[in-house]
């Protein structure tokens, strides 16, 4: 199995400098800057090729920088080794890496959890889930087991179908809970690339591709300034031909033209914008391996957020309830420890899903913030 399935690791390629710079490199923009460099030098223009030289070659050499770290730090978010109990069909337990898992394991779950090193399908036992990695839900998530009989025989398993009773890689196991002394097992059905995590991870490094209006427009502008260039070349040709010019400096001044049209150091004013953007994001924990896209954001008017915690600070504040007494409202009361004993206060205290986990309030964040706005303690 391992031969078919190989290592349950999740690898972000890091590109050497040399491989990135050759894709730099060749792009179009570049290719036309290397091209004015040498026309430059040809009609003795030194200082300004050395100027632009300069410029490009620093401007290549961060972004390079920039790039290659990012994708470092992304590779080392997505690397994770564990040690996982596994049980062989003998009846066998012993300690594996996770790297060494394949689909058809049977692991075991400790009682006080564990970081998820694959998917798995829960056998026994029952888990409380942390998946807020793959979901954004704060609420821990209970895990129970597949369903048995002669009914669930004849099911085929499917993660997607079977959420409920499925442990997704990367999420977080806050407690797993057996019956009469049983263990709480679990068979791996997924590993690697294929997981959820691994899908999430395939998505950040090879994105859709997507037709934005700005890339359109963006080759409609060059197009067009190619279409002027090309038509002042002809116009200059003629002049000097007409004024008996040699041919050396014909072809040098009609190159030449078209450098001034389309502006050589274009690139490097987008690497530096870029790179000043990226340095940005990175200091707010946002991390670009794809630095374009920047560019991309810059076009967005509007964003949707789906849940507080997305665009807010993390977490919820009780700023105060409101009574009613008698049909009507009530001026509102901030602080509502200071409520009289009566059905409010205990409603707010005791209606809730909050539960205690290890001596741990755990439960849905709104409940967690009315319970404790109360000053009541649950035992």
């Amino acid at each position: 199995r391992r031969k078919i399935y190989g290592p349950n690791l999740i690898e972000v390629p890091v590109k050497s400098y040399a491989r990135l710079l050759v894709e730099e490199v060749l792009n179009p923009f570049y290719i036309f800057q290397v091209f004015s460099i040498v026309l430059w030098v040809c009609d003795a223009y030194y200082y300004y090729a050395a100027c632009i030289f300069l410029i490009s070659t620093i401007s290549l050499g961060l972004s390079l920088y920039e790039t290659r770290k990012q994708s470092a730090t992304l590779q080392n978010m997505a690397k994770m080794s564990v040690g996982v109990r596994v049980r062989r069909p003998s009846g066998e337990e012993m300690v594996v890496s996770s790297a060494d898992l394949v689909p058809g394991d049977c692991i075991s779950l400790p009682a006080d959890g564990m970081l998820v090193p694959c998917d798995a399908a829960l056998l026994t036992g029952e888990c409380m889930v942390n998946e807020s990695m793959l979901t954004g839900e704060s609420v821990p998530v209970m895990k129970t087991p597949l369903p048995a009989g002669s009914q669930a025989a004849s099911t085929v398993y499917s993660p997607e179908e079977h959420r409920r009773h499925t442990l997704f890689c990367g999420t977080q196991v806050i407690q797993a809970k057996s019956y009469v002394g049983r263990e709480v097992l679990a068979v791996v059905t997924r590993t690697g690339f294929c997981t959820a995590k691994g899908d999430l991870i395939s998505s950040i490094l090879y994105p859709k591709p997507v037709s934005f209006k700005f890339y359109k427009d963006a080759v409609k502008f060059v197009l067009f300034l190619a279409v002027l260039a090309f038509i002042g070349t002809l116009y200059s040709i003629l002049i000097l031909v007409k004024n008996q010019v040699p041919v050396e400096q014909i072809i040098i001044r009609a190159l030449d033209l078209v450098t001034v049209i389309v502006p050589p150091a274009l690139p490097a004013a987008m690497t530096v914008g870029t790179i000043y953007a990226q340095n940005r994001l990175k200091k707010q924990g946002i991390f670009c391996i794809s630095p374009p896209r920047i560019n991309l954001c810059g076009k967005i008017r509007l964003v949707c957020f789906d849940k507080t915690g997305t665009l807010t600070e993390e977490g919820l504040d009780v700023w105060g309830v409101v009574p009613l007494e008698n049909n009507h409202f009530m001026p509102i009361v901030h602080e509502p420890r200071c409520l009289p004993a009566g059905p409010l206060l205990y409603s707010l205290a005791a209606c809730h899903t909050v539960s205690l986990l290890r001596a741990q309030p755990v439960g849905d964040p709104v409940d967690l913030k009315m319970v404790e706005s109360t000053g009541w303690v649950r035992q």
